[in-house]
């Protein structure tokens, strides 16, 4: 089974480890979903979804709560940027983590679909959703300053906040119901070409 080979792979165990628990009762017993089937899809997935352990659940966001799945990626995104936003200690430098995120965001919708600030940004806090608003609509906004990304001289770093913005690519992407551009999204793009830059031995 393809669940069962994935579990042996670190990057895809938990979420395999979540399949797994739901799919392996129906070995036992083949019937447990049948009392589900004449009510529709939706039963069966509740169905399915019961048989999940708490602790796997989140794992499944992307799938049956894409919304929260882009809040959690969002602010993964912010913890990976905090390192980049200077001296908490120093206002003059410091820029607040959330809002460096909602600034990425922002990049990455203004190079591809502005429209959808709306839909994704209702995912946002109010305060974050309208500062995402103000980013998109003035071109002179002092956040902009972080377009296409802060940087770092550090590999880890760098590998930490363009994963993270990876994550919230795809997760308001499959929010909105639209595909990933295959040329990329501004913020990965120049946080991948940052990190060849770091790791290029020549």
């Amino acid at each position: 089974m393809t669940a069962q080979a994935l579990r042996d792979d670190p990057r895809f165990r938990i979420r395999a480890s979540a399949l797994l628990s739901m799919i392996e009762p129906l070995q036992s017993n083949p019937t447990l979903d049948h009392r589900a089937l004449p009510y529709g899809d939706q039963v069966l997935e509740r169905e399915w979804r019961s048989r999940c352990p708490a602790p796997l659940a989140a794992t499944l966001f992307a799938d049956s709560a894409p919304g929260e799945n882009l809040q959690l990626a969002f602010y993964d995104l912010a913890t990976a940027l905090h390192p980049l936003c200077g001296d908490p200690d120093d206002p003059t430098t410091f820029t607040e983590p959330r809002h460096a995120a909602t600034a990425l965001l922002a990049a990455d919708l203004a190079g591809y679909r502005p429209d959808l600030a709306t839909p994704v940004g209702r995912w946002l806090d109010p305060e974050l959703r309208a500062l995402l608003t103000a980013i998109l609509n003035d071109d002179t906004h002092p956040l902009r300053a972080l377009w296409p990304t802060p940087t770092s001289d550090d590999p880890e770093t760098t590998l930490k906040a363009l994963s993270a913005a990876a994550a919230l690519g795809f997760a308001w992407c499959r929010l909105a119901g639209v595909p990933v551009p295959p040329a990329g999204l501004t913020v990965t793009n120049a946080q991948a070409a940052h990190l060849d830059t770091l790791t290029d031995p020549t």
